[in-house]
C-alpha cells in the first residue's frame, strides 16, 4: 500500500485519513488536523519551525542531584534523562552562552541543538482540550 501512496502522490492528490502519524509522516506532504469535525489547523508549518526559546542538551557526565545551574534567560529545566535536558528560555537562547554555561559547570557537553517538535506532540497540542 506505502509503494501504491508513494508512486501515485507524484501526479496527483491524495487524501488519507489516519491516526498512525509515523505512517503519515512516511508519505504526506502536507498534515490538516480535525478536531470535532471541524479543521483545527495544519501541522506542515510548526514541523518546519524550531522554537529558539527551547534546547536540548546532552552532557558527558551526569549532573548531581541538585541538577544544573540555569544561566541568563533559562527558566525552567526538565531532566529528560540523566544526561539529557530540555532548557526553556522566557526569549531566545544563545547556544554558545548555554553550552558556556554547561562548561563552567564540568558537565562536558556531547551535544546541544533548537528543540523541534515532532509531529505527534504538534497534533497533541492541537486537539488537547487544555
Amino acid at each position: 500500500m506505502k509503494k501504491l501512496i508513494a508512486r501515485l502522490k507524484k501526479r496527483t492528490t491524495i487524501i488519507i485519513s489516519t491516526h498512525i502519524l509515523d505512517d503519515a509522516s512516511e508519505f504526506c506532504d502536507r498534515y490538516i488536523v480535525i478536531k470535532d469535525g471541524v479543521i483545527a489547523g495544519t501541522i506542515d508549518s510548526q514541523l518546519q519551525q524550531a522554537d529558539r526559546k527551547q534546547i536540548l542538551v546532552k552532557t558527558a557526565k551526569t549532573p548531581p542531584a541538585s541538577g544544573i545551574g540555569a544561566g541568563d534567560g533559562v527558566a525552567h529545566i526538565e531532566r529528560l534523562s540523566p544526561s539529557a535536558f530540555l532548557l526553556t528560555g522566557t526569549e531566545q537562547l544563545d547556544l554558545k552562552k548555554v553550552v558556556n554555561d554547561m562548561d563552567a559547570q564540568e558537565l562536558d557537553v556531547k551535544s546541544i541543538e533548537f528543540y523541534e517538535k515532532g509531529i505527534e506532540e504538534i497534533f497533541l497540542e492541537m486537539v488537547s482540550d487544555t
